[in-house]
């Protein structure tokens, strides 16, 4: 997910984040990587080889809020 970061344009890291941040901190990146599988859920998408492959896509889900 890291390589995936310093991969984006500076104009894809304003789209995803809202900001225009210039680096990603390691605990926030644990936020990405760390899910619950409840409040939280994330799929990426990989290209290469079966085992050598790289992230070239991530996208997620955040519950907000307990509605049921």
């Amino acid at each position: 997910m890291r390589r995936l970061f310093y991969r984006f344009s500076d104009k894809a890291v304003y789209y995803r984040y809202f900001s225009p941040i210039k680096t990603m901190p390691h605990a926030k990146m644990q936020e990405y990587v760390n899910i619950d599988y409840s409040k939280t859920m994330s799929i990426v998408g990989l290209m290469g080889e079966p085992g050598e492959g790289r992230i070239i896509a991530e996208g997620r889900y955040v519950r907000l809020h307990n509605l049921l």
